[in-house]
């Protein structure tokens, strides 16, 4: 009897670490900016995996066995360590012919002699850090399923709502000092506007997690008996509402909406919900929590969180359709998870050399990366594992708030990317688990005995040692890293021999780590151009392989033609570039008008539609005086190639202004010409004033008109009518 009172107290402490690793895992996972830096990664995973070991070692619970859903998370990270793993070249162009050419023609076309093996994923690193954060789910699910027999969904909905809290808190600080790096330290490479700097920089991303916290707290309201006073948990729910809102994300607003619509409507079935036991009335602290997180939403929004809700921006969307090509290049493998954004390159590249790294759809990212096979299967068996019944998403009102902001987190990324985020996903997968070991304790399921559990402690901890050594050895450098340390280690242009072939090894050791990537091949074009010693020219050609709608490639292809007087060449690759990247208009116009000076060929560098007006609007921006009737036709042409394009139109004004105030002696706006110059600007005043309204400069074109006219009076009472519009 002592033996065994010592074993059951053995076992309690042992559930109680476990569940405080569980806790520090999902609250510091999300703190530490998302884990989506590998060290953290690292620490956050560990101690996942230290709660799933110690869940198993305890026993005696439902949840103390292999839950089928983290079986499935561990399949699936075995299948992601499968893809990073070597194989025989000759292996490989038989069971991925398009992955196979990746790897050797990365190097062949440079003349290096190409690698006898490769794998599967074209980021071998970063699949392993993807295996591991996958092992990292299942110990995840293991041990919020046996807290969840044990404790019931009331206290993993606890858990949620105060790691909700807290991350709202964060970011409300942050934003409330108008701090610009993350706790003093952190600058954000990407993003990071006033309320957007915080542990989860993306909007979607702390929108998403938000509204998870916000759910689970709302089914802690809605319990007959709460263990805290139902203010106090509405007083906790209120900011994460509000800071919601002022995510400014649209996918995550749109799941708001529905979870409150399918929350409204299940907690009316929901079993001990007060809500079915009181009536109507006792919706009041339902909607006082909710109009209390508005209200502070409301005293920090302005209009840009509006705007931001209203953008009809759809580009990221638009990018699925490339993801159709890349499916098919690469049906029955995959590019290998997490090797999506280098991979994808090849397919699309979004105008100003955007590069996406997540297609922001979690079936597409599985289909490309897992290939459809897996994806296929894992989102069928994971529909089905945690179908709603499975779930017991009507046993209490928590674990209907639960499953309500997991239903809303789905939803939302359909259209976004917050799954991807290693915080995130510790959250989601926790509160799913939560509510499976609370429906098998009710289920009366069957525990495993001790020696059973202990032998599957030791499988998942020392696979998830391996897999934690494995990402920590060869995940450790990603694809920025690299970038970073080819700008910083770039030579100089009196490169001698020894520097010139140390930096080509450290260009050739990267492309090994993502030989998709196309900005290695393009840095070492710049290389081989200022070092003289190889052409650039098949570096180049890698590269636009690589990803053949990058401008920037396309740019620096025509000044290397144009350098050798390949005028014609030049001239195409000049347009494309400026159809991929309109921001290259300036650098191309300088290129194109030092190759020439005649109007035709000059059109001819011109891209079709309204990625050809910056380029005309450059030309005549830069083109000298003597030519004024040429500019004049340019930005004519331009704003016939784009009628929203302001800049062509206001220095169309200005360039008519400054002839009546002015004249040039040519005579474009002088006697009778002048009444027509006077109704172009005016024209073109009404334009600027549609597509700038919050900007001075028509106003102030119209008061100079008055002036040239022998009108002051009018002149200043237009500026004094229309002054007070603008701040300044």
């Amino acid at each position: 009897r002592r033996r065994r009172s010592e074993s059951r107290s053995s076992d309690s402490r042992t559930k109680l670490v476990a569940r405080w690793l569980l806790a520090f895992t999902i609250v510091g996972s999300v703190l530490a900016l998302g884990s989506v830096h590998v060290p953290v990664l690292l620490v956050a995973a560990t101690l996942a995996i230290a709660a799933g070991t110690a869940t198993f070692f305890a026993g005696g619970e439902p949840g103390a066995r292999w839950p089928a859903p983290a079986a499935l998370l561990a399949l699936l990270a075995t299948y992601t360590a499968v893809q990073a793993l070597p194989l025989p070249l000759s292996l490989l162009t038989h069971l991925a012919p398009a992955t196979a050419d990746v790897w050797s023609r990365s190097f062949t076309v440079i003349g290096e002699r190409a690698p006898g093996w490769g794998a599967i994923s074209l980021e071998p690193g970063a699949s392993w850090v993807e295996a591991l954060k996958w092992w990292a789910y299942a110990a995840t699910f293991v041990t919020a399923a046996g807290v969840g027999a044990h404790r019931g969904a009331r206290w993993g909905a606890a858990l949620l709502l105060i790691s909700a809290l807290l991350l709202a808190l964060v970011s409300i600080g942050h934003g409330a000092t108008d701090a610009s790096k993350v706790y003093g330290f952190y600058a954000p490479r990407f993003g990071g506007e006033r309320w957007h700097i915080g542990p989860l920089i993306d909007p979607n991303n702390l929108a998403g997690y938000l509204n998870l916290g916000v759910f689970a707290g709302l089914g802690l309201v809605a319990e007959e008996s709460p263990f805290i006073p139902r203010w106090a948990i509405a007083l906790a729910v209120a900011p994460v509402v509000g800071m919601s809102f002022i995510a400014e994300s649209r996918g995550g607003f749109a799941a708001l909406i529905f979870g409150l619509v399918l929350l409204s409507f299940l907690l009316r079935r929901s079993r001990g919900s007060f809500i079915g036991s009181r009536g109507r009335r006792m919706l009041i602290p339902l909607a006082a929590t909710l109009i209390g997180g508005l209200a502070l939403a409301l005293t920090a929004a302005n209009h840009h969180v509006i705007d931001a809700l209203l953008n009809k921006d759809v580009q990221k969307l638009k990018a699925l359709a490339f993801t159709v090509p890349m499916m098919r290049a690469h049906p029955w493998f995959g590019v290998g998870r997490g090797a999506f954004q280098s991979a994808f390159q090849q397919y699309f590249v979004s105008p100003n050399d955007i590069v996406y790294s997540h297609p922001e759809n979690f079936a597409v990212q599985w289909a490309t990366e897992w290939g459809l096979p897996v994806a296929i299967v894992g989102l069928a068996v994971t529909g089905w594992l945690l179908r709603p019944r499975a779930l017991g998403y009507l046993s209490s009102p928590a674990a209907t708030g639960v499953f309500t902001g997991l239903a809303a987190l789905v939803l939302q990324n359909v259209v976004d990317l917050s799954l991807e985020v290693p915080g995130v996903m510790f959250a989601a997968v926790a509160g799913a688990g939560f509510l499976w070991g609370e429906a098998a304790e009710k289920g009366a399921a069957l525990a495993h005995g001790p020696e059973r559990d202990r032998s599957r402690a030791l499988v998942l901890g020392v696979a998830g040692l391996a897999a934690v050594v494995l990402a920590s050895v060869l995940g450790l450098r990603t694809i920025m890293d690299d970038r970073d340390d080819a700008i910083i280690d770039f030579p100089s242009k009196t490169v001698d021999a020894a520097a010139y072939a140390s930096y080509r090894g450290q260009l050739r050791a990267a492309m090994e780590r993502h030989p998709a990537e196309p900005y290695f091949p393009r840095t070492g074009a710049l290389l081989a151009w200022d070092g003289h010693r190889e052409s650039p020219y098949p570096w180049l050609a890698l590269a636009l392989e690589r990803a053949p709608t990058s401008g920037r490639t396309n740019y620096l292809l025509a000044v290397y033609l144009a350098q050798r007087h390949v005028r014609n060449q030049s001239l195409m690759e000049l347009r494309l570039a400026t159809d991929y990247d309109v921001a290259l208009a300036p650098h191309a116009a300088n290129v194109a008008l030092a190759l020439t000076r005649d109007p035709a060929l000059l059109r001819s560098a011109v891209p079709d539609g309204v990625n050809g007006a910056p380029l005309l609007y450059a030309f005549a921006e830069k083109l000298p005086k003597e030519q004024a009737r040429l500019q004049d036709e340019f930005l004519e042409e331009a704003t016939l190639h784009d009628p929203d394009y302001a800049s062509a139109r206001s220095l169309a004004a200005r360039r008519l202004l400054a002839a009546m105030e002015n004249p040039d002696g040519t005579g474009r706006c002088a006697g009778t010409e002048a009444a027509r110059c006077a109704r172009e600007i005016n024209a073109q005043c009404d334009e600027l004033e549609r597509l700038r309204p919050e900007e001075q400069e028509p106003v102030v074109f119209r008061a100079r008109l008055y002036m040239v006219l022998g009108h002051p009076e009018a002149a200043a009472r237009t500026l004094a009518d229309e002054c007070k519009r603008f701040d300044p």
